[in-house]
């Protein structure tokens, strides 16, 4: 009888384990295809000749981010509306130095209606819409502005098209 309670005990472990091998590869297999970006603080940033006027303008729009962010999403945009029809899912992966910031930071996607989970200082943030001319562009630059004016490190996101 002890034997077979410590072979049943066995399995159970083994099968807990293989439980969370898999959910964490469909987790990796998830973030996979985030689109990763990079906000930098660069000194040439400043510098108003190097950027369009357009990118002048975003800037003075988004202040928390850097003219090169800017630029790199801007360029996108095409893309973005060439590619992605219909009803959009935009998820955005934020981290957080401090905890009372992250809450801050949901309070704030709580108001404008994001969906929003949290698992320690990382934060998702998913918005669904129709995608029209420069929405999926203003979502990022929005969100990823209002996380920098925090303590948040705007990480990327991934973009899916609803299936009705």
């Amino acid at each position: 009888m002890k034997k077979r309670g410590i072979v049943l005990s066995v399995l159970a472990l083994g099968g807990a384990v293989a439980y969370m091998v898999a959910k964490n590869l469909k987790k990796q297999k998830e973030y996979e295809e985030v689109t990763y970006v990079s906000i930098q603080d660069d000194d040439d940033d400043d510098e108003e000749d190097i950027f369009d006027e357009k990118i002048n303008e975003l800037h003075e729009i988004y202040p928390y981010l850097s003219k090169k962010f800017i630029d790199g999403i801007y360029k996108e945009q095409a893309n973005f509306n060439n590619k992605y029809h219909g009803k959009i899912k935009l998820e955005h992966i934020i981290v957080f130095d401090d905890e009372n910031d992250a809450n801050i930071f949901l309070d704030v996607c709580d108001d404008n209606d994001y969906e929003v989970e949290k698992d320690g200082l990382k934060v998702q943030v998913n918005s669904y819409f129709e995608n029209e001319n420069g929405r999926i562009m203003s979502d990022i630059l929005s969100v990823a502005n209002q996380a920098n004016s925090l303590t948040g490190a705007y990480l990327g996101y991934r973009l899916e098209v609803e299936k009705l």
